[in-house]
């Protein structure tokens, strides 16, 4: 929570945490953990990208240690790489493309990608 003053009045702002899920799914033996974004403009929050680092971490608690091979679909559908420690600490995003159609926008696809690189 943060706390801020304006003008001489105390004003509160909530932060709330990304609204996401996941899955894990096995293709050619490699597993691919698969985050989405679930932001609704209805009921803000951060967006996955803005707050992925506790996302990671939560994700990690559950499944005790992350596979390599991280994907995640933004706010605007598109998918893309996300590098993190086996303990979920965040590293860097991969922007995923293909040569044929551009921006990766189905899941499978991204797997297929990730996978394969």
């Amino acid at each position: 929570m943060i706390e801020a003053k304006l003008n001489g009045i105390k004003t509160i702002s909530k932060t709330t945490l990304p609204v996401y899920s996941y899955s894990l799914k096995t293709f050619a033996g490699r597993t691919v953990l698969s985050i989405v974004d679930r932001y609704d403009g209805a009921n803000p929050s951060l967006s996955l990208t803005n707050g992925i680092e506790g996302v990671l971490q939560a994700i990690q608690i559950k499944l005790g240690e992350l596979p390599e091979l991280i994907i995640y679909r933004d706010t605007a559908g598109e998918w893309d790489r996300l590098l993190a420690t086996p303990n979920g600490r965040f590293l860097s995003f991969i922007a995923m493309f293909d040569d044929s159609t551009g921006r990766i926008m189905e899941q499978d696809h991204a797997i297929r990608c990730v996978v394969s690189t």
